[in-house]
């Protein structure tokens, strides 16, 4: 559960039990176990604007009744939102196919910037966390024998190109000009493409 679960509820119920946040909490989290692609989409609207799909908002109501009693069944609007954001915020805890969409699609929410209203400020924070620690998770190291062997390429298309201006000769230097920028993106690409292959990208 977030730390801050309680001000979550707190902004929308007036001095909220304690002993049911646990129970709320976990109820969520349950919800968001086996998210399907709309209702990733709906929950993220909920969490972010006022209710716009109601018959997404009884289903997910109704799932949390079945496994947290206590949850309001009617005049729930705003707190279903702090569940939307609880449920979102549960999956971007590790990295998954539903955290990535999750993530991203609260990223894409954000732009034009103050169009959106998150019933929490965690649950963005989180989604810019976890986007940066993913890219930094999935960044391909480079292997220094690539790097060396395109370095190696260039000198020597270099040096042909050197040879070539030496000469006054105009044809030659627009061959070895020629030789020189195709040498030069085979060294990127052989490097680029080397450091991809091995580097795989998993949840």
């Amino acid at each position: 559960m977030h730390p801050n679960f309680y001000h979550w509820h707190a902004r929308v119920e007036l001095k909220p039990d304690p002993a049911i946040l646990e129970p709320r909490w976990n109820a969520a989290e349950q919800f968001a176990k086996k998210l399907s692609a709309d209702s990733i989409r709906w929950l993220l609207n909920l969490a972010l604007f006022p209710i716009t799909n109601f018959e997404f908002a009884k289903h997910f109501t109704e799932a949390l009744v079945k496994v947290e009693p206590t949850f309001p069944v009617t005049r729930n609007s705003e707190v279903l939102r702090v569940m939307a954001a609880a449920a979102s915020y549960s999956q971007l805890e590790k990295p998954s196919n539903v955290a990535d969409a999750l993530a991203l699609g609260l990223q894409a929410a954000m732009f034009p910037l103050r169009q959106i209203e998150p019933v929490c400020d965690d649950l963005v924070t989180r989604a810019n966390e976890y986007i940066h620690s993913e890219s930094e998770r999935i960044r391909p190291e480079i292997d220094a024998g690539l790097i060396e062997k395109a370095e190696k390429q260039c000198d020597g298309a270099r040096a042909a190109l050197k040879a070539a201006v030496d000469t006054g000769n105009v044809q030659e230097i627009g061959k070895a000009v020629d030789a020189f920028g195709l040498g030069v993106f085979a060294a990127m690409k052989d490097s680029f493409c080397g450091g991809l292959s091995g580097a795989g990208v998993q949840h």
